[in-house]
Formats: C-alpha cells, structure tokens, sequence
C-alpha cells in the first residue's frame, strides 16, 4: 500500500517557483540571447496557432467552401482545429515566462493542470487523427455505403473532392507523426532510464511536437487549392471590403434612354463623312429617316424583350420624312409607354 501511494503523489519540485530567494535576489537570473529567442519563438509559435487555426473553423464552416467538401471531413477538422486551439489558448503561451526567467511562476497546482492538458490535447489529437483515416478509408473503398449513409448525393464530383479530401489528411496524419514521435521517443527514454535530457534537446523535441498544431492548417491551405481560393475571396470581401462587380452590372447600371440610344445607334443609317462633324447641318430628311427606324416595330420589338413586356406591340405604319415635329412627339409618346 505504501508503495502504490508513493507512484500517485506527484514528483517534487526544486525551486520551481520564481518565489524563490534565488530569483527573488537577482543575482542569478541572467537571460541570455538563447532565453530571448525562445520567448519570442513561443509568443510567435502561440499566435500563429490561434489565426490559423481559427481562420481554418471560420473558412471550412462557411456558405462559399460548403460545395467544396463533405459534411463528415468537415466535423473532424473542426474538431481538430478545435483542439489545436485549445492547445494555443491553455498550453503554448504559459511556455513565454518559463523559457525567459528559467522558473515556473504559477505555482505547483497549474503545473499539473499544465502537465495534463499537454498529454491530454495530444492524445486528443491523435484519436480524431485516427478517425479521419477511418472516415477516408471507408470513403475510398466503400464509396457507395459511405455516401448513402452520410449523404444524399453521389457524383464523379463527390468522388474528387473526397480524393481531394483523403490526400490532405494523409498529409495531416504524416505531420503529427513526424512532430511528435521524437517527443514520445524522448519521454519514453527518460522515463525509463531516469536520465535527465539536455535543456536545448527538450527545449527542441517539445515545442517541435506542439507546433504540429500551427502545421496542421498550414498542410491545408497548401494542398487544397479551394480552400486557398475561399480564403482569398473571404479577406477580399471581409477584410478590404472589395467585391467583384458582376459581369451585366453595365447593363443593369443603364437607363431606360440610354437603350433608346443604343438601340437609335444600332438602327441609324450612317452618317455621311461630311456630316459627322456637325449636328446642326444635318437635313431634316435625315432626321426623319433616323426617327423612322427608331420607333419602327422592330425597334420596339426589341425594347419590348429587354424590359420583359408581354403584350406585342402593333407594327408603326409608314410616315412621311418630312415632318420633323410630329415625329419627334411620336418618339416621345413611345418613349414614355415604355
């Protein structure tokens, strides 16, 4: 009994505490350039784990990227930016004060908080890894059971983008083993040897694991090319508050006599090279020739299928070119009614 009660009591601390004389005095906290490289790396290292992270839940959970992957891929890799970002939050940015005055300044209860909290999120991490391979697994070789019992719709279109999907986890997968398998390796060897592993070796293997959470979001934006495209359209939208004009804003954009003169241009007879020059001399036959074709029942028909009428217009009869004034005020009766 006294032996099991000796393994659940935590290890003892030795000046642990920035309480203590030793730092309390001064005379033997000396930062180094090394201890202020550190410190910058894990200020750094914590906020890159909170915007990435946090830019992959906002990117992958709107409207614009919903076409671009399945619902079930989506949960887990919220899931796991989720977790990442607890790991930013709750463990990486206590590290600042601990790297820069070599002591631990909060006190012995939430250095087991702490203790805990990194072995949990990295199981944490490691059990949703594994379930997005399972998800990838059924989804590449059992495509059909997959889809009908986690989605309605099954395409060649489907099929990609779970291809798609399926290769940025593999790539996910890789890099968390890659971080963090030199960490376990460390811990298993001083666990079972008793040794003590040199400071710069720790300092390495450590913040090399707990930076697979900065990785994570990092692999997705570099191999999926939609997610990349989402993010630009969202910081161009969001961010700089730009938005692409749509292709038939122009013609939204005219009014109603604008058309009128795009359509008396289109229907005009040329001009004569003499002429172009000056309005005023024009004669009143060539006035009357443009008014003619102007209000003339193709003109109208045209008019009538740009703003959507639904009774037909009664064909113009022939007038004579003449007349200026009384073509004029049929124009603009025309113009009018319509």
């Amino acid at each position: 009994m006294e032996q099991k009660s000796t393994w659940l009591t935590p290890p003892p601390f030795h000046n642990s505490s920035c309480s203590h004389p030793r730092y309390l005095s001064g005379s033997q906290v000396n930062i180094t350039l090394w201890d202020i490289t550190q410190a910058l790396f894990i200020l750094l290292l914590s906020a890159g784990i909170l915007g990435a992270n946090l830019l992959l839940v906002l990117v992958i959970n709107s409207r614009r990227y919903s076409k671009y992957i399945h619902s079930q891929p989506r949960y887990l890799l919220t899931s796991l930016a989720s977790n990442d970002l607890a790991i930013g939050l709750f463990v990486t940015p206590f590290g600042f004060l601990p790297a820069l005055y070599h002591c631990w300044p909060y006190g012995e209860i939430f250095c087991q908080i702490q203790s805990l909290l990194r072995g949990a999120l990295s199981q944490q991490s490691a059990v949703i890894l594994i379930c997005m391979a399972i998800d990838r697994y059924m989804c590449m070789l059992h495509p059909a059971r997959y889809h009908k019992h986690s989605s309605k719709k099954v395409v060649a279109q489907e099929r990609r983008l779970s291809t798609n999907s399926s290769r940025t986890m593999a790539a996910m997968s890789l890099g968390f083993i890659v971080m963090v398998t030199p960490w376990t390796i460390q811990e298993v060897v001083a666990a079972c040897t008793g040794t003590k592993v040199p400071q710069f070796i720790d300092f390495l293997v450590t913040w090399l694991a707990l930076s697979n959470s900065f990785w994570n979001p990092f692999l997705y934006w570099l191999l999926n090319n939609h997610f990349r495209q989402v993010c630009k359209e969202l910081f161009l939208s969001k961010v700089l508050c730009r938005r692409q004009a749509p292709l038939n804003s122009k013609a939204r954009c005219c009014s109603t006599n604008s058309s009128i003169v795009v359509a008396t241009q289109a229907t005009a007879p040329p001009m004569p090279s003499g002429a172009r020059g000056d309005l005023e001399g024009l004669s009143e036959k060539y006035w009357g020739e443009i008014l003619e074709r102007t209000v003339s029942s193709n003109s109208l028909q045209r008019l009538q299928r740009v703003y959507g009428h639904t009774q037909p217009l009664p064909p113009t009869p022939a007038r004579p070119n003449g007349n200026v004034i009384s073509e004029l005020r049929l124009f603009e009766t025309v113009q009018i009614e319509i």
